[in-house]
């Protein structure tokens, strides 16, 4: 008879020989969260204090969370990224991976202390509750990826919009922040992800970290309310209980 925890080392190993140590996740293609391989991971360093187990959580959870693939306007995770950076995601947002990946998240908060890693969960809920929650309290199965047939189209951005509704100081600062260009990422428009932090653009800029979080929540609500003015993808408002149960669990 073999024990659950030589099978768990020996998963901890397979894990580890597949890991993108540069950028995070399993792969060098598209890249899919997968939070139970990382609860896996979470529980073999909880156990064996094994650094590699740690290392790889740490790496992609921060990598998924700065990237693409994490709404930072609006919170909560988008289906899975299609390039190897985290960067590019198909943009359907499902109850159940949001679920699973909050509860990750708060595990790791628990067990490192970062809050990078209690942030994270808090803008999944507040989205589970503003947009995926049904009048009767039950929690709809999911958001499509596309609007008017264009994919993405509702979390997309481009460099006049930025500079049109922030004006260009502030329009500035977010687009360091966010890595918006004016060639983009998709036809001339920027899927929003961490590309400086806010701490490095306050630094370059000569400006105070008080007001620099400052024009970051102002920012941030600005274009979150303007995007709200947009079509949404259509929401699955089917209520699953086994995904309500996930979530409820988180």
């Amino acid at each position: 008879k073999i024990s659950a925890h030589l099978l768990i080392d020996e998963a901890a190993r397979i894990m580890e020989e597949r890991f993108d140590w540069e950028e995070g996740g399993f792969g060098s293609g598209m890249k899919f969260p997968e939070p139970m391989h990382y609860t896996l991971l979470l529980r073999h360093w909880i156990r064996t204090g094994a650094d590699e187990s740690i290392r790889m959580l740490d790496k992609t959870l921060t990598k998924m969370a700065e990237g693409g693939m994490y709404d930072h306007l609006g919170g909560g995770f988008h289906r899975y990224s299609t390039d190897r950076l985290w960067r590019i995601p198909h943009f359907e947002k499902m109850l159940y991976d949001n679920a699973l990946l909050a509860k990750l998240y708060i595990d790791m908060a628990q067990a490192s202390k970062q809050e990078l890693y209690s942030t994270v969960p808090r803008g999944i809920f507040n989205y589970i509750l503003r947009e995926m929650t049904s009048p009767e309290g039950g929690f709809y199965a999911g958001q499509d990826a596309d609007t008017e047939g264009e994919e993405g189209r509702y979390y997309l951005w481009g460099m006049k919009e930025f500079l049109d509704l922030l004006g260009p100081r502030h329009a500035k600062i977010m687009a360091r922040h966010f890595g918006v260009t004016p060639t983009g990422h998709m036809a001339n428009k920027n899927v929003l992800y961490i590309k400086e932090p806010m701490e490095s653009v306050a630094k370059s800029e000569n400006i105070a970290i008080f007001e620099i979080n400052h024009i970051f929540q102002t920012s941030r609500k600005a274009l979150l309310k303007a995007r709200e003015k947009r079509i949404r993808p259509l929401t699955d408002t089917k209520i699953i209980t086994g995904w309500n149960g996930l979530m409820i669990t988180a």
